[in-house]
């Protein structure tokens, strides 16, 4: 009986103790199992806050550098979890390519209570002074600036911490191009061997770099001819009255005048078309000026016209030629009239017609005249508002001949382009006078319509 008393008291005994053991961890901190700690800095002064903020910087057209984004400045040192004992922190600036002097840190000591987790830090960037230095350097770089933070505290996982803005530079390139308008198409008439009433192929070019070069660029144009021309017409060309085209140093573009003679296109009595592509090249010692491939050429437009013929808003300074004894004939037969209306003088007594047929006339002036103008008077019978618009023209073709046999070819006006005048009357000169006897006038139809028309009178001009 003894015995189990023994054995009860025992337990008892050892009961009490747990019991105490156990209140004691409630009320002390397990230090030994708590666990490691851990810090990082995150910039907080940006859309998504992190630990590395990057910023791209690229030149401006005035060579100065931009920056894609506000440089940050707030950045705050966090631990992972409340340390147990009061944590020391010591910052310190962080920089890559940047010198030490550009930056200043608001805090070098600080200390995070029992419990928190965060401290606040200010880095400051002097951006002008640091975009002058940037600048300067015309390659690719990468500059970065931050703080760093050194902690001591109750089982800290790490000793050093950075947070940081990268700043990627590109290279400063100074891209050369063609500005210059859409070129005109050069419309050259061709008489008599000769092209005439027309100044030199004369092209305005403006060339451009987006940015200045820090040499001069000195600027070459050649000319590629389609279809091709013999070297020598390359001779012909005269750029910039035969001076050195130059981008100065430190400016953005240059003006000139690209002037070509029209011998190439008196090689024949064709008429022609050309394509002159007009491909920009450069020379400099800076190797940072390249060319824009998309815009370094530009293509002119030459239509060669066998054509002694064009429309004019008057004949003043002309001399009408008598016609009196001339004769015409008119196809086909008009419906009232007849040819020699056209030559009698009289504005409203020619022939008119109705048909879906081309009208051809010819007029015989009974002997040789310098023809250098021609006007034509002409009615219609439509009642419409503005019945000039509805005429139902083409165009009109002029020839002349010495015998009535052998043509030869002035030109055809189209109608479309030509500007009509409202007394119906429309007036050509010829570029170059001819010497002819004969004058014939061809007027078509539009495309499935008929000519309403009833002709005046035609009236032959000399130009003394």
């Amino acid at each position: 009986m003894k015995y189990y008393h023994i054995i009860s008291l025992t337990c008892i005994l050892l009961i009490g103790v747990l019991v105490i053991i156990g209140c004691k961890e409630d009320e002390e901190l397990n230090l030994v199992s708590y666990p490691d700690n851990f810090a990082n800095i995150v910039i907080t002064d940006v859309e998504d806050p992190a630990s590395v903020v990057t910023i791209n910087a690229v030149y401006n057209i005035d060579g100065t550098l931009l920056l894609d984004k506000e440089i940050p400045r707030n950045f705050s040192f966090r631990l992972h979890t409340p340390s147990p004992e009061e944590a020391q922190i010591k910052f310190s600036p962080y920089t890559e390519n940047i010198p030490d002097e550009l930056l200043n840190i608001s805090l070098e000591k600080s200390s995070i209570p029992v419990g928190n987790t965060d401290v606040s830090v200010d880095v400051t960037l002097n951006e002008e002074e640091f975009l002058e230095m940037a600048k300067l350097n015309y390659e690719a770089e990468t500059y970065e600036f931050g703080l760093k933070a050194e902690v001591e505290g109750y089982r800290m996982g790490q000793t050093a911490s950075i947070g940081k803005v990268v700043i990627n530079k590109s290279a400063y390139l100074s891209t050369c191009f063609l500005d210059t308008e859409a070129p005109e198409t050069f419309i050259r008439n061709y008489v008599d061997g000769q092209i005439v009433n027309a100044e030199n192929i004369t092209q305005r070019i403006k060339v451009a770099l987006d940015r200045p070069a820090q040499q001069n660029v000195k600027i070459l144009l050649d000319a590629v001819f389609s279809p091709v021309v013999g070297t020598e017409f390359l001779d012909d060309i005269i750029i910039n009255n035969g001076e050195n085209v130059i981008i100065p140093a430190g400016q953005t573009s240059v003006e000139f005048d690209w002037v070509l003679t029209h011998d190439f296109l008196c090689t024949n009595d064709e008429q022609e078309s050309y394509t002159i592509t007009l491909q920009l090249g450069l020379e400099s010692m800076d190797d940072k000026v390249v060319l824009d491939r998309r815009k370094k050429e530009i293509a002119l437009q030459v239509e060669k016209m066998v054509k002694n013929l064009e429309w004019t808003s008057s004949l003043d300074g002309y001399n009408k030629i008598s016609s009196s004894g001339w004769s015409a004939t008119v196809t086909p037969a008009p419906t009232t009239g007849n040819g020699n209306g056209l030559v009698d003088g009289k504005e409203h007594n020619g022939p008119t017609f109705w048909t879906d047929e081309s009208v051809t006339g010819v007029i015989d002036m009974q002997s040789n005249q310098s023809v250098s103008g021609i006007e034509f008077v002409y009615n219609t019978y439509m009642t419409e508002p503005d019945p000039i618009q509805k005429v139902y023209f083409r165009d009109m073709q002029f020839a002349v001949s010495t015998n009535g046999k052998d043509w030869v070819d002035l030109g055809k006006i189209d109608v479309e382009e030509t500007a009509w005048k409202p007394n119906y009357r429309i007036y050509f000169k010829l570029l170059s006078p001819a010497s002819a006897r004969y004058l014939k006038f061809i007027v078509s139809p539009r495309a499935g319509k008929r000519l309403n028309l009833a002709i005046g009178e035609l009236r032959i001009y000399k130009k003394e």
